[in-house]
């Protein structure tokens, strides 16, 4: 007999500077994004600016990007996961 394996999903996002109406914003890499809730995490953002927290459950979680000098818009995201991956969770820095 087999066992069935946990489903799990994932949240993600991109961290950058604020853009112009011209231009987008550029990637931040080195953010410390830290994942509280349902499970605990923490996770840097690559080059691109990207981070993923994976192998998550269904449940709340909020996201927080942290680095020395600076703030982010917005301060967090709660995040709820329901049956599927959570992208686009995005933050700006200030």
């Amino acid at each position: 007999t087999g066992t069935a394996s946990a489903v799990t999903y994932a949240i993600s996002g991109t961290i950058t500077t604020p853009g112009t109406l011209r231009l987008p914003g550029s990637p931040i890499a080195g953010v410390t994004v830290t994942l509280s809730g349902a499970a605990s995490g923490t996770t840097t953002t690559d080059a691109s600016g990207n981070y993923s927290f994976t192998g998550l459950a269904n449940g709340s979680y909020t996201v927080t990007p942290s680095m020395a000098g600076y703030a982010f818009t917005p301060t967090s995201l709660n995040v709820t996961v329901s049956g599927a991956n959570v992208t686009g969770q995005n933050f700006t820095r200030n």
